[in-house]
């Protein structure tokens, strides 16, 4: 009976805290929030449009009301399955902007894939992208996506997949497929991402690259502005694993369409083969001025070409030095020729080819000239990659010399040294608590010959 009388009480006690914690919860929303959650169910379709846009909007502003529209997910999430499909497009515009729960949210945008609007599906896979790693459970059927019978569904899915992420054994073979059998130039841009990332941690996803290159070949023939220059870049992110596609690159360098000429141009130099003559093309279209505004983007293409082409494109560095700031560049033309400048540079101070540095100072000019605020700020790392390879150059030394000066330089006193004068603060503690020290002992010594002597007296 006592034990009854104990547990009965603990029970309603326990039961009384759940109740006023979801009284709580609850309490906790944001009114405005409460009320376009509850419209979500509003039997008018306007109103639920209304409110799923409105929680969208709240979600695109600080990141205060990002926390305020987080206990929307779950609303918008079983929103995601309305009969009105703007509500669903809409639903999926929000659960992006708000990027909250995502083991809901990413389930939810999953199933939008599959919408029977193609509206829906568009929007369902833009969103997925934003999630990053946290929605690699979409991934499969993002990859199924890409076979959709709408363009804008089929770019968007691969452009998710590429800020998701992946397998790049399931990835590679499904982006090219959809590359070869449609007009998804995005799929190509994700390729060639794939590849570059692969390089830059030098990891071997091109194991067997023979059926890929060949397809990317069968691409870059088919002389299409568009498809054969995404080719063209993806085969340069394959780099030297590609060189069987280095005959159709060559050819493709005589193409009339200047655009794809660059293009071919950069991918050799990536894959490390004709370099010499890819350069003398790049450096020809850079050279080539026109007003027509899509040559600009024939020269962009071609300046990072020459970025590419290293030391093979130093011959240029004039070239593009001339077209540093110039007034009408709607492709952003001098910012990668400034960028091409940087690069060739960085390979001529590697190479520690002194001769250069009339050229690359006569380019620093021209930069700190520019109008162009982006190519101003490169001159500034230019100026210290010349400063660099005028030191290697002025400091020659044997091996040896420099080898003994740096142990030399590391002695436990060199150390010290060097610490106290980069921190004078340090060193100035470091003395105050070693002369309190010092007088701290001095005293303990003190104290005992003061007792001797005061018991003697």
């Amino acid at each position: 009976m006592p034990r009854r009388l104990v547990t009965f009480p603990l029970l309603f006690l326990c039961a009384a805290l759940l109740c006023s914690a979801e009284s709580w919860a609850q309490e906790s929303i944001d009114p405005i929030v409460a009320r376009l959650i509850e419209d979500l169910s509003n039997p008018d379709p306007d109103e639920r449009v209304s409110s799923a846009l409105a929680l969208g909007n709240m979600a695109a502003g600080s990141k205060r009301d990002v926390e305020r529209a987080k206990p929307a997910v779950p609303a918008l999430a079983r929103a995601m399955k309305d009969k009105n499909k703007e509500v669903r497009e809409f639903a999926a515009f929000a659960l992006g902007n708000i990027r909250a729960d995502p083991g809901t949210s990413v389930s939810a945008l999953t199933e939008g894939l599959q919408d029977k609007e193609s509206s829906v599906r568009k929007r369902s896979a833009e969103v997925l992208g934003g999630f990053g790693g946290d929605a690699q459970s979409a991934v499969p059927v993002l990859v199924e996506a890409l076979g959709d019978q709408d363009d804008d569904v089929q770019r968007q899915a691969a452009e998710a997949i590429g800020k998701i992420g992946g397998n790049v054994w399931i990835l590679v073979p499904a982006l090219l497929n959809a590359f070869k059998n449609s007009n998804n130039s995005q799929a190509a841009d994700v390729l060639a991402d794939i590849g570059r990332k692969a390089a830059d941690v030098h990891a071997d996803i091109w194991r067997d690259a023979s059926s890929t290159v060949a397809t990317l070949v069968e691409i870059l023939q088919e002389r299409d502005r568009t498809r054969s220059a995404s080719a063209a870049e993806v085969l340069g992110a394959i780099g030297p694993a590609a060189d069987a596609a280095v005959p159709a690159l060559v050819d493709a360098l005589k193409d009339p369409d200047r655009y794809i000429a660059a293009t071919a141009a950069g991918a050799l130099g990536r894959i490390g083969q004709k370099q010499d003559e890819a350069a003398k093309v790049a450096a020809r279209i850079v050279a080539n001025e026109t007003n027509e505004e899509e040559h600009w983007y024939d020269r962009t293409a071609a300046a990072e070409a020459l970025g590419q082409l290293g030391l093979h494109a130093e011959f240029a560095l004039p070239a593009l030095s001339k077209v540093l700031g110039h007034p009408v560049d709607p492709s952003g033309f001098s910012a990668r020729a400034a960028d091409a400048i940087l690069r060739i540079a960085i390979a001529l101070r590697d190479s520690h080819r002194t001769s250069a540095i009339p050229v690359l100072k006569t380019c620093q000019a021209a930069m700190e000239n520019s109008t162009n605020g982006y190519v101003r700020t490169q001159a500034l790392d230019l100026s210290e990659t010349i400063a660099a390879l005028e030191i290697g150059h002025s400091q020659s030394r044997p091996i040896q010399s420099r080898a003994n000066e740096a142990m030399r330089r590391s002695s436990p006193g060199d150390l010290l040294i060097s610490a106290a004068q980069d921190h004078p603060w340090i060193a100035v503690a470091i003395s105050v608590y070693t002369s309190l020290a010092l007088l701290w002992i001095g005293l303990l010594w003190l104290w005992p010959i003061s007792i001797f002597r005061t018991a003697i007296w």
